[in-house]
């Protein structure tokens, strides 16, 4: 709390250690590592590999999910620094087990390389050998997670070698991540690396392509043997499918939130294969207040255009009034009963790609579904001197809601946002478990989307873009109070979404607004915003500063509630906001809303979205 600097990595302590995530680049590792170990469908197909080697530990999260999520396998973590080994254990819950143990133990071994009178590649080669050891095995050398010596040790062909061999004994893979600060230097290196390595294994010939190496996106560098199921560009949209259905069934809840579908490929002279990604339509993030939550992963934000938008993609703080959000512990143990919950059966994976999956899933709630009823329903954007009072208020305050003299409720039939909520609570129904996210499956709610668009235009005095993400929320009072997360819960930490330089320009006009709005009446019990008014954030104009972990000062919170359902609500992307709990008074009606960032189409582009 109260740190700003570089995110290294993070973890809710609500979740099971392993259970999610935090960078692309590693999410890009654990689908191809997922897709490697599902095996193929025809006859004779060779074993998958089971043995799962980490070079660069950080805070242990890669080791810790192949640990939970890929049943029977033995994952072996190479961490040189002893001291992140045991900051991964006490704050991150990385789980060690003994070398040589029973196999399904859950955790990782470690395997810590020594180098005696500096000769360092020496030493990493041979801590990878050992983790790797004598069997067919994936590799993932996390170039972010090393420093120094240790990180240009891991660039020395002499250091691949290893993993490129077990990698040749059949199915394996040896993944590079280039992602983090300065990872575009890394890219070249790692691949002539990488190549250097593959090369000088006599017999085999290892397939060395990229992925997400795209100018802002993080790189993931693989090498593949040609009995991998990721061998060649042309069979690998159809290995991806296979992997994917596989995965839903065997490889836990990495099956409920694959993160990417095949896009496109390409093949150069010399054997790389670029592949671009593109989230998958089934993708269900949607968690997280304000941030990129909902469905992600495409590369430039969506312009606006007269049929709609198309290509639907996709903690911390701290400080005195810590104790208002329900945590006034500085530094919270995790939760042991959410580490030993059992984790429950998959259920049968939904025809998501057949439209009359979702056109029964909404039947009878014509204003969801139709275009034409929603439009009918909602009220033009304030325009004129009611406009720009809303604009200046935004700057002054950092935040605005749409009230007073020219503002109205964006519907005006309460039931037209209704049955969005009341969409999205049967989406809930619908085993498995449908996330509030897919919602924008639905054309009433993006008749919505471009209602909102409209007022985000207004604040900001011109053409806007949409950023590639969208969110959706519903909250339940029974899954909070038990402490349990579930898609489409708020976000219940302070924070912001950007530094001051990203969010606002020079003379201080915003260059992106966030817009969030309750489909039916906030309360103060049912799950309202809150805010810091600019006024009482000393961060607020701090540039490149207050990203991370703000301090919220005591008295300084606005909570944006009572609201009826339809009130806008705008604030810009470093105001410090987060959202409330549903409490037990208001479990009868909890909150639903959408959230949305709007950029000026003339403002950079988040590299990062």
């Amino acid at each position: 709390r109260d740190v700003d600097g570089p995110r290294v990595a993070e973890h809710d302590l609500a979740d099971e250690p392993g259970e999610q995530l935090d960078r692309w680049d590693a999410t890009t590792a654990a689908a191809l590592v997922t897709l490697a170990l599902v095996p193929g469908p025809g006859p004779g197909q060779a074993a998958a590999p089971q043995r799962v080697a980490v070079v660069g530990l950080a805070a242990g999260l890669l080791p810790s999910f192949f640990a939970l999520h890929v049943p029977g396998a033995r994952v072996c973590a190479v961490e040189p620094d002893a001291r992140v080994v045991e900051l991964a254990r006490q704050h991150f819950g990385l789980r060690t087990v003994p070398a040589g143990g029973p196999d399904g133990a859950q955790g990782c071994t470690l395997c810590a390389p020594r180098a005696a009178d500096g000769a360092v590649a020496s030493a990493l080669a041979g801590a990878i050998k050992d983790a790797v050891g004598d069997e067919k095995a994936i590799t993932i050398v996390d170039l972010s997670a090393l420093q120094g010596a240790w990180r240009l040790a891991a660039l020395d062909a002499e250091c691949l070698q290893p993993a490129c061999a077990a990698a040749a004994r059949g199915g394996g893979l040896v993944l590079l991540l280039c992602g983090g600060p300065g990872s575009e230097a890394l890219v070249p290196q790692a691949e002539a690396a990488l190549r250097e390595a593959a090369g000088a294994i006599p017999g085999k010939r290892l397939a060395v392509w990229a992925a997400g190496d795209a100018p802002g996106n993080p790189a993931v560098l693989c090498a593949a043997d040609a009995a991998s199921p990721v061998k060649a560009p042309d069979a690998l949209s159809a290995a991806w499918a296979t992997a994917a259905q596989g995965a839903w069934q065997t490889a836990g809840a990495l099956g409920r939130h694959l993160p990417f579908d095949l896009d496109a490929c390409s093949v150069d002279d010399d054997g790389l294969c670029v592949i671009d990604w593109a989230a998958a339509e089934e993708d269900e993030e949607g968690e997280g207040e304000g941030e990129s939550a909902g469905e992600e992963g495409v590369a430039e934000p969506m312009a606006r255009t007269p049929s709609g938008p198309e290509g639907l993609a996709g903690g911390g703080g701290g400080g005195d009034a810590w104790s208002l959000f329900g945590d006034d512990n500085p530094a919270p143990e995790l939760d042991q009963q959410a580490a030993k919950r059992p984790r429950p059966a998959l259920a049968p994976r939904p025809a998501v790609r057949d439209p009359e999956f979702w056109a029964h899933l909404a039947e009878g709630l014509q204003r969801a579904t139709s275009a034409e009823q929603m439009r009918g329903a909602l009220r033009a954007a304030p325009d004129g001197a009611t406009a720009a009072r809303l604009a200046a208020r935004l700057v002054e305050d950092g935040y605005v809601v749409f009230e007073g003299e020219g503002c109205a409720p964006l519907a005006s039939d309460p039931l037209a946002l209704q049955s969005l909520s009341k969409l999205m609570g049967r989406l809930r129904a619908r085993a498995p478990g449908l996330p509030p996210v897919c919602a924008f499956m639905y054309d009433g709610t993006w008749e919505v989307v471009g209602a909102l668009w409209d007022r985000a235009e207004a604040l900001l005095g011109g053409p806007c873009v949409l950023e590639p993400s969208v969110a959706a929320f519903k909250l339940q009072h029974a899954a909070a109070a038990s402490g349990r997360r579930y898609p489409g819960n708020n976000f219940g930490r302070p924070h912001r979404d950007y530094t001051r330089d990203e969010a606002l320009g020079p003379d201080g006009a915003p260059r992106l607004v966030s817009v969030w709005m309750p489909l039916n009446d906030v309360t103060l019990h049912n799950g309202c915003m809150y805010v810091v008014p600019r006024r009482g954030d000393p961060g607020y104009d701090a540039a490149g500063r207050g990203v991370l972990a703000p301090s919220v000062p005591l008295g300084a919170t606005k909570a944006l509630a009572p609201y009826p359902a339809g009130t806008v609500m705008a604030w810009t992307g470093n105001a410090v906001h987060w959202g409330a709990p549903c409490e037990e008074a208001g479990a009868l009606d909890p909150r639903a809303s959408l959230a949305l960032v709007f950029r000026r189409a003339d403002a950079d582009p988040d590299p990062a979205a």
